[in-house]
Order: structure tokens, then sequence, then C-alpha cells
């Protein structure tokens, strides 16, 4: 699991993620970071078991902020029926078969091998 990610941006360490409306959010807890073999970044975030949310990155031309490429989400509205959607906003209804198969299409490129380095100001 990743607790934390920065990029540099030539001055500073910096969120890529900020541009994307995830400054001050600790992943780890309700909010779950993933990298895939094809550059694509995961984040999972969950408000509770009634509603969830996935969206997927990758890093922009700029190398230091982050793209959207598509978001899901299921939400279990007061009337307990469960609903799922091609957008984080609850607008595009899905089916159930298409949101797993969304899914689906990262896990099977697979989870990248990362090699991490690290940043020291001298």
């Amino acid at each position: 699991m990743i607790y934390d990610f920065f990029t540099f941006d030539g001055k500073q360490a910096i969120s890529p993620f900020r541009e994307a409306g995830y400054v001050g959010i600790q992943f780890g807890h309700r909010v779950n970071l993933y990298f895939y073999s094809n550059g694509i970044f995961e984040v999972s975030k969950s408000n509770g078991a009634n509603n969830h949310v996935v969206d997927f990155y990758r890093m922009s031309a700029d190398g230091y902020n982050v793209d959207p490429v598509e978001s899901v989400s299921y939400k279990v509205p007061y009337d307990l029926i469960m609903r799922f959607y091609h957008d984080a906003e609850s607008e595009d209804e899905i089916s159930e078969k298409e949101y797993d198969a969304i899914l689906q299409k990262y896990i099977d490129v697979g989870e990248a091998d990362l090699n991490w380095s690290e940043i020291v100001k001298e």
C-alpha cells in the first residue's frame, strides 16, 4: 500500500494529485493508491460502505501532475439499491457487469514492479 507519493517540479517535491482535488488527503486509510504496469495510477476512495469511487490517472506531459483517464463509482442510496456509474459524479449509470469490466481491464494489466528512488537535497 502506498501512503504518499510526490513528484519533483524542478524546485520542490509536490503532490501530483493536487490539481485533481486530493490536496490534504492521505493515502492508506479510506483512499488507496495503486500503480499499474502500463503507467496508470488508481485512486480508490470510500466514504463508508455506501459510496466508493475509483479514479484512474496517468502522468501528464509536464511529468509532475496527473491527467484523468477514467472514473467509476457505486453508491447505495436510501432505497438500498446499489447503482453503478461510469463517472465520479453519479450521472452516467451503467450495469454492474460494465462496472466490473472497466475495473478488470486495469487489473489485467498487472501492478507495476516499482523501483524506488530518493531525492536528497544537499
